[in-house]
């Protein structure tokens, strides 16, 4: 059992009527919590001489030892994490970003945020693949009967130049001056197994099931998109991403995050929705796909 510790609660009590000559009996009770399971218990048994005159304050030192040493076999430290925030439209249209950030860092994740030109084809062809979690925050827009997504990354001559036979089928486009994809544009390099590593991908932008779909094709067990036209202007989208991801990092799946999110912001409507090879899925857990 793979235990993480949310909180320990722990109470000492003396009693007094079971003195056992010069020694005090004390009761030892600790309740911990680990995520998504219920709380456990453990009690122990501390006699201490009653000469000592800091019973208490060393049997409470007992009282962790005994925790520790209880749980040494069970208890393993889980390596450093990685998350992956983009917004591809930062500069304009401000995201949640870091509050998601915190929530994440909060459970042990080492988060990495990119920011409109920082948000590059490249990120997204080879580098995604490499964290566990990928927050994409992005706008949709229609040209030549084909929708793209704003990738962030500006069209120099070089750029649409690397990717002319992108740009040629359509997969790719540039008459913004940034660099927008389409879904052939995630059917070409999400091959399968290609996000085999990533076990959460919550794209929020308009119509972004296509996104969703093509990810969980390369291998993502969980992705949360937006399947509506939504406007990023005011924040109301980005407090229903930031409000799944914390209700994930409390420890709800991804089915029961969004459905919280929904009730906390929209209960009348459900924008988000979500894509599962495992109904299971958290954001802390050992993400086996058989979770």
């Amino acid at each position: 059992m793979s235990v993480v510790f949310l909180r320990i609660q722990a109470s000492l009590e003396a009693y007094v009527d079971a003195e056992i000559d010069t020694f005090h009996l004390f009761i030892v009770h600790v309740e911990y919590h680990t995520l998504c399971e219920d709380a456990h218990q453990l009690e122990g048994v501390v006699l201490m001489k009653r000469e000592t005159g800091q019973v208490k304050g060393v049997a409470a030192v007992l009282m962790i030892i005994i925790l520790f040493v209880s749980f040494a076999a069970t208890v393993q430290a889980y390596p450093t994490r990685k998350a992956l925030i983009l917004s591809s439209i930062e500069k304009t249209l401000p995201s949640y970003s870091k509050v998601m950030a915190r929530y994440l860092s909060d459970v042990g994740y080492s988060v990495t945020i990119l920011n409109d030109t920082a948000v590059t084809v490249d990120v997204l062809m080879h580098r995604i693949g490499s964290y566990e979690i990928v927050v994409w925050r992005t706008d949709a827009y229609d040209w030549m009967h084909t929708t793209y997504w704003y990738v962030g990354e500006l069209a120099t001559t070089m750029m649409v130049q690397k990717y002319a036979a992108d740009f040629a089928a359509g997969y790719m486009d540039y008459h913004s001056g940034i660099a927008g994809v389409s879904e052939g544009f995630f059917h070409k390099y999400f091959t399968p197994g290609s996000l085999g590593n990533i076990r959460l991908m919550i794209v929020e932008a308009s119509m972004s099931s296509a996104i969703a779909l093509a990810a969980k094709a390369a291998g993502v067990p969980a992705a949360v998109f937006y399947y509506n036209p939504i406007d990023l202007s005011f924040g109301y989208y980005d407090s229903i991403t930031s409000d799944i991801v914390e209700l994930l990092t409390l420890g709800y799946s991804v089915q029961c995050s969004v459905e919280g999110a929904h009730a906390i912001s929209v209960p009348w409507r459900k924008p988000v929705w979500w894509v599962l090879s495992s109904a299971t899925c958290m954001v802390h857990r050992s993400w086996d796909h058989n979770d």
